[in-house]
């Protein structure tokens, strides 16, 4: 007598086996989509490293103005923004052009770049915003205190940092902007 049971379990089986194939592949999509967000949040982190790097490059950049220069350093601020240095109101207004670096007339923006981080450099720009209002005006509501001079004498200069950086990949774009503050 032979049993028809064969044929059952070979079906089964074959069930079994598709409703397996189908639990690794979907696993395995899960898989790459976890690597792709985790490619993204390292290109973000790198891009705010390089301009925090930027960021510090500039301040250290400003702080030396004061030993460089006999005017304390601000006419070397210039209307076309020569070396990446503009003086106030000049700054650019295209810093979110996709093509950063250059306007929509082809001028070129004049940016510095900072000390690499992971390889990458971010680029930059200061503006000089002229001497703080605030610094003398005490009923303003900011806190002026400790910005590299103890007399009086000397204007607190208050400058514009922009920065940009982007990922390992390029597809993670930071544009940053910092305010300082020293005594030339």
């Amino acid at each position: 007598m032979k049993s028809n049971q064969q044929g059952v379990v070979l079906i089964i089986s074959l069930i079994l086996l598709l409703v397996i194939s189908i639990v690794v592949l979907s696993s395995g999509k899960t898989t790459v989509l976890q690597n792709k967000m985790t490619s993204a949040v390292i290109d973000t982190q790198v891009s705010l490293n390089t301009v925090e790097q930027a960021f510090k490059d500039a301040g250290d950049f400003i702080d030396d103005l004061k030993f460089r220069h006999i005017d304390g350093g601000t006419s070397i601020f210039t209307a076309i923004g020569t070396d990446g240095l503009y003086s106030t109101a000049n700054e650019p207004s295209y810093i979110f052009d996709a093509s950063w670096g250059v306007d929509s007339s082809g001028d070129s923006l004049l940016y510095m770049t900072s000390s690499p981080v992971h390889n990458i450099k971010a680029e930059y720009y200061i503006v000089y915003m002229g001497p703080s209002s605030a610094d003398q005006d005490k009923s303003s509501s900011v806190e002026i205190i400790n910005y590299g001079a103890t007399g009086e004498d000397q204007a607190l200069h208050i400058f514009k940092v922009v920065a940009r950086a982007t990922g390992r990949t390029g597809k993670a774009e930071r544009i940053a902007t910092a305010l300082y503050g020293a005594r030339l």
